[in-house]
């Protein structure tokens, strides 16, 4: 069994040789350093530099968060005034029609009124028609 052990292990080490041509050592002496080194100038100087990154990225995103938002904005306030605006044509059209339906029910009655002093009147001397088609006619 330890054979078999040994095996796996040399086909391993070759594998990892193999898919990373770095030394393992190197990588291994890079990790101890990063993980060591945490108060020297490079690395504060690094640190540093990735925070300000970072920080101007974030002002970035923000920056351009509110800009979309100020046009945004700027749409919505244009959507109202169009709203508005479709709003009052409307309700200029509804007075404008509220006004015709008057006038129209007025001369419908001014000529229901005409209509009856027509039916009312007598037939002139010269009306050769009877009293029953002249009746007939009216009631059609």
């Amino acid at each position: 069994m330890p054979l078999a052990a040994i095996r796996v292990g040399r086909f391993l080490w070759s594998l990892a040789t193999i898919i990373l041509p770095i030394p393992l050592g190197l990588i291994a002496a890079a990790a101890l350093w990063v993980w060591l080194d945490t108060g020297s100038r490079i690395r504060v100087a690094v640190n540093k530099a990735v925070t300000e990154l970072v920080s101007g990225a974030q002002i970035k995103a923000l920056e351009a968060t509110i800009e979309g938002e100020r046009r945004l904005r700027m749409f919505a306030e244009g959507q109202r005034d169009e709203a508005r605006r479709i709003q009052a044509e409307e309700e200029k059209a509804r007075q404008a029609f509220a006004d015709r339906l008057v006038l129209s029910e007025i001369q419908s009655e001014r000529d229901a009124q005409e209509i009856d002093d027509l039916k009312n009147q007598p037939r002139p001397e010269s009306c050769i028609a009877d009293d029953a088609y002249v009746d007939r006619l009216r009631n059609r």
